[in-house]
């Protein structure tokens, strides 16, 4: 995976997170009795050897996470890894099509703001979440984005956000065209961010396939 696409994995994991804060901050200034919020250490950071919160079946690449509700059912054919970004429980692709998608979880240190969902977020015009999330997208693939689709959806009952956009992904001596496809979710203490970079040529090939993934 390049570097583009890991620093896109990062700042999606985050920026729901940030926004998050943001709003309880803003709460807490009416209310001073409210202690201080943070992130909690990742997952990473906090696995211990034993500690059987997840699986991944070396033959069927099942994966599921106990401690986060999260389960994904791999194609066969992928490679899986941890990722590099911070908030990355699991990653998986293949390098040869250059293909990648990740489950990202943020967990939030304070469970006050239990009533905010995703719509919050979108609806809140002081934020400006569409254009400073896009802007954040160009920055990290460090490319024109193209056909940016930003849109309130449900994923298993969940106001959920989808985010669509397409890109070019230079590596090395080749240019392709990616289309990136991203759903962020609220279920505080938790943030999700599910997202999946793939050349459009395959994308297209298979849309099906692919948007049942996530």
């Amino acid at each position: 995976m390049n570097k583009s696409v890991r620093n896109f994995f990062w700042i999606s994991a985050s920026i729901i997170a940030f926004f998050i804060l943001i709003i309880i901050k803003d709460a807490r200034n009416k209310n001073p009795e409210n202690s201080n919020s943070d992130f909690k250490p990742s997952y990473k950071e906090s696995a211990s050897p034993g500690d059987f919160s997840e699986h991944l079946d070396s033959t069927t690449l099942i994966y599921s996470n106990y401690r986060y509700g999260v389960a994904m059912d791999f194609p066969n054919n992928w490679e899986i890894d941890r990722g590099v970004s911070e908030h990355t429980i699991i990653r998986g692709g293949r390098k040869d099509s250059a293909i990648s998608f990740a489950i990202n979880v943020v967990e939030l240190d304070d469970t006050s703001s239990s009533e905010i969902t995703i719509w919050d977020l979108w609806d809140n015009e002081d934020l400006d979440l569409e254009n400073i999330y896009l802007q954040m997208m160009i920055q990290a693939v460090n490319s024109e984005v193209h056909d940016y689709q930003f849109r309130k959806v449900y994923v298993s009952n969940r106001e959920a956000m989808e985010i669509r956009f397409n890109y070019v992904n230079k590596d090395v001596d080749a240019e392709y065209n990616m289309q990136a496809i991203v759903y962020s979710i609220i279920i505080v203490p938790f943030t999700y961010t599910i997202g999946i970079h793939i050349p459009e040529l395959f994308y297209y090939l298979n849309q099906e396939k692919y948007n049942y993934l996530i």
